[in-house]
Formats: structure tokens, sequence, C-alpha cells
């Protein structure tokens, strides 16, 4: 079982000891709420551009058969977005090899898509589809940041106490151990 730490991998059946990667989680998980949050703000304004100027892209793109359906387009939109946030939490777990959380909850998400969809779209058409895959990019997203932050928390526990009030600290000291 090897993992990598900040200066380097370490095999734990060789020392002993398995170094705890805390650290390593720490600014993982800073760096995905930084981009989540750019994410959210980016989307957001193709959001809002599509609140402004779905129907009359609608217009100058297609047929006029699709004009009316701005609502649908910003909802597809908005699902986007929501999909887009879970983005970070899914690149942090496969950094932290944990790509079968991942496939798990895009598996997870795209079934409940598919049931939605089933249920919705012969009771409220398109706009039922739009209502079912918005829901489930949300549900997609919740399920792949719970999955990174529960991988977290599980790492702080298994570290020394120690280690979990002073990272950064013990990292530095760690280094300069193995030098």
């Amino acid at each position: 079982f090897f993992f990598q730490a900040e200066d380097g991998i370490r095999d734990y059946k060789v020392t002993g000891v398995q170094t705890c990667a805390l650290p390593i989680f720490a600014a993982l998980r800073r760096h995905a709420i930084r981009s989540a949050l750019k994410l959210a703000l980016l989307m957001g304004v193709v959001c809002l551009a599509l609140a402004l100027g779905g129907e009359w892209l609608l217009s100058l793109l297609f047929p006029a058969e699709y004009r009316g359906h701005g609502q649908i387009l910003l909802i597809l939109g908005v699902a986007a977005w929501a999909g887009s946030l879970g983005a970070p939490a899914s690149i942090a777990l496969a950094a932290a090899e944990r790509g079968s959380a991942v496939a798990f909850a895009v598996g997870a998400t795209a079934l409940i898509n598919l049931a939605l969809i089933a249920v919705l779209l012969p009771w409220a058409g398109l706009l039922g589809a739009a209502i079912a895959t918005l829901g489930t990019e949300l549900i997609g997203s919740l399920a792949r940041w719970s999955a990174f932050l529960a991988l977290v928390r599980e790492e702080s526990r298994t570290c020394a106490p120690e280690m979990v009030a002073r990272p950064q600290a013990h990292a530095a000291a760690d280094r300069k151990s193995t030098r």
C-alpha cells in the first residue's frame, strides 16, 4: 500500500509507520472549494446570460418550432451549473485514488435521472425532463462532495492528534527529518 506524501512516496510496511496525509487532504480540500467557487461564478454568468437572452438565442440558432422554450434552456443551464459544482470534488476524489466513489456517484446519478425523466416526461413534458435533470445534477454534486468531505474527515480521524491540530508544522518537521 503506497500513498503520496508531501515529500515523496512512502510504504508503511517498510517503515512501520504510516505518515498522515492530512496536509495533502487539507490542501486538496482548499483547492477543491476554491475551484467550485470559481466554477459557480463562471457558470452563474452563463445562467444569467441564458435568463436574459435564452429566447433570443433559440430564435437565432433554431427554427421557429423551438421558440418559447427559453425556460427549459434556462433550467438545463442551471443543471449544468449544478453539475459543474461537483467537478472539483470528483477531481479531488480521483487524486486521492477514490475513483470508484466518483464512478458510483456518476452511475447512481444517471440511473436516478433516467427514472425521474421516465416519471416526469409523460406528466410535464420537456419541462419535467429538464427539472429531473436539474434535480439529479444537484444530487450528484452533493454526493461527490459528501464522499470527498467524508474522506477528509476519515483521514483526520486516523492521524495523530498533534497532526490534526497543526498539520503544516508537522509536515515541515517530517520533511526535515527525511533529508
